[in-house]
């Protein structure tokens, strides 16, 4: 009897324990890894234009990623490395078209796209650079 009463006792407590830490067994933010690809560029047409890129995250099997992206160029001239950030916009598993920065130095700039994923399980990536000429 005092076997059977301790057995209950000691499932009594442990229940809650394992109810909020089942409620609690969502998956890691940022656990699963993303691929971030330019598919296609649109270099401007001269200094002082944007650069178009159109571009795709991807996950494993059929998960459909949700976050921001956002293009970054850098060109190197007279030996100093400038930078230009474009805006974050809402990305939402597409080929999505990207206005990334102006452009505002002539050269060959090196463009990557940068995913931010949205806080859910999806980690943040991005792309292989892409060489971008501006004249």
């Amino acid at each position: 009897m005092k076997k059977m009463a301790l057995a209950l006792l000691a499932s009594v407590a442990v229940a809650p324990g394992l109810a909020a830490g089942a409620a609690q067994a969502a998956p890691y933010p940022g656990s699963v890894p993303t691929t971030t690809t330019i598919n296609r560029v649109v270099p401007p047409a001269a200094v002082g234009d944007p650069v178009i890129v159109r571009a795709t995250v991807g996950a494993s099997g059929t998960a459909v990623t949700a976050g921001s992206v956002s293009v970054t160029c850098s060109v190197v001239a007279n030996n100093r490395t400038f930078t230009r950030t474009g805006n974050a916009f809402a990305y939402v598993d597409a080929n999505q078209r990207i206005r990334g920065p102006v452009l505002n130095r002539a050269g060959t700039w090196a463009c990557r796209v940068l995913y931010t994923g949205d806080g859910s399980v999806f980690a943040d990536s991005s792309s292989d650079p892409a060489a971008v000429v501006v004249s």
